[in-house]
């Protein structure tokens, strides 16, 4: 479905502050529905990033023995560059469809890195 841009721009600063307290490790999912905008879930691409957020919470490392976040495994994750990926794409100014696409285009790279990330996603708006 198509989203209004002004909506959008919206959506896009709630989900940024979203990924990046759940990259920081201090997101909770009761907090991450709280914050969650439902009118987002219309379109695919705020779908997909309902997920990785949602995955990212759940399943951010700690310690066995004690209380706090594993940050060395966490920051090597799979899950964490998904929502680095995220948190770049909605910084900027295009389409759901667009950033939809460009992150396909990042996530078929191989040994994903926060740099490879920020070259490719520069790479795919570029063209």
């Amino acid at each position: 479905m198509e989203i209004k841009v002004k909506e959008q721009r919206e959506f896009n600063k709630i989900l940024q502050s979203l990924c990046k307290s759940a990259r920081d490790g201090v997101l909770t999912l009761k907090d991450f529905h709280r914050q969650w905008p439902e009118e987002a879930n219309t379109n695919l691409f705020f779908k997909q990033l309902y997920e990785d957020i949602e995955d990212g919470v759940e399943h951010i490392p700690g310690f066995i023995f004690k209380r706090g976040v594993d940050y060395k495994s966490w920051h090597n994750s799979e899950s964490y560059l998904i929502l680095y990926l995220d948190f770049i794409l909605l910084g900027f100014d295009k389409s759901a469809d667009e950033l939809q696409q460009c992150r396909s285009f990042v996530l078929e790279q191989e040994k994903l890195s926060e740099e490879i990330i920020k070259d490719r996603v520069k790479e795919y708006f570029s063209e």
